[in-house]
């Protein structure tokens, strides 16, 4: 679990791919590792990376985990 996790950290400092997100965030979810956990991970690591890294690669991520930041905006707009 904590390897995958550090994968997950290793692909926001270097700007992974979103297939690279989606297949590594099913990787630490199969390890026991939860999406609050892996939501952690991007925020402990903002020290490191800098917040405007950490902001760029959050909606990769979030696509990963299966929320898709542009609908939600898109929805929450209508309102």
């Amino acid at each position: 679990k904590s390897l995958e996790l550090v994968r997950i950290a290793a692909l926001v400092a270097v700007g992974g791919a979103v297939p690279s997100y989606g297949s590594q965030a099913d990787a630490a979810l199969n390890a026991g590792a939860t999406a609050a956990e892996i939501v952690d991970v991007l925020v402990g690591i903002v020290p490191i990376v800098g917040l405007p890294c950490a902001v760029a690669e959050a909606p990769k991520l979030a696509l990963a985990l299966g929320y898709d930041v542009d609908d939600a905006l898109e929805h929450q707009s209508d309102t």
